[in-house]
């Protein structure tokens, strides 16, 4: 087990009231934090994205989602 945070893909959550899902990809343009913020100093509340460090060794993005 990592000593990283790591969501669940499919994981629906919320982060400074914007709803996010954690999607599988590899593509970080695609991530709502993108342009927004560094990804380090977000991911202890949001968890991490990177595959090096995510229990299940995938690579994520979190997806802004609207309902």
């Amino acid at each position: 087990m990592s000593k990283y945070k790591t969501r669940p893909i499919g994981e629906i959550f919320e982060y400074h009231k914007i709803k996010l899902q954690v999607v599988g990809s590899n593509e970080c343009r695609n991530c709502y934090f993108y342009d927004i913020s560094r990804c380090n100093s977000i991911s202890k509340k949001t968890g991490y994205c990177g595959s090096s460090v995510r229990d299940d060794r995938i690579n994520v993005i979190f997806k802004r989602i609207d309902e």
